[in-house]
Formats: structure tokens, C-alpha cells, sequence
């Protein structure tokens, strides 16, 4: 899970800067990032953390 999270925000500055070059906009990039925070949010709710993780 950690490295996810390093991964999104190594890659983070690079989507930001790729999306300023092709749309010439800062609303779209930050919409962007509001997007994938809305996301991970709602991703966030799915879990249950009370709940045990069964055995495999």
C-alpha cells in the first residue's frame, strides 16, 4: 500500500506537467488531482476495517 502512495506522488509532477503542455491549463490539471483525491476517497470507504481478513 505504501508504495502505491510513493508511486503517486513520484508521478504526480510529471502528469501535472504533462497536462499544463497539452491543455495550456492549470484548472484542468488541479480538477485532475481533485478527481483522483475523490477517488481515493471513496476507495477509502470500502473498507472495513473491523472486518478480518480470512485466510488463504
Amino acid at each position: 500500500m505504501n508504495t502505491f502512495g510513493n508511486l503517486g506522488g513520484t508521478a504526480m509532477p510529471l502528469l501535472i506537467g504533462l497536462s499544463l503542455k497539452w491543455w495550456d491549463s492549470w484548472n484542468i490539471s488541479l480538477m485532475t488531482v481533485a478527481f483522483f483525491y475523490r477517488f481515493s476517497a471513496a476507495c477509502w470507504l470500502g473498507i472495513k476495517p473491523d472486518e478480518k481478513i480470512p485466510n488463504t
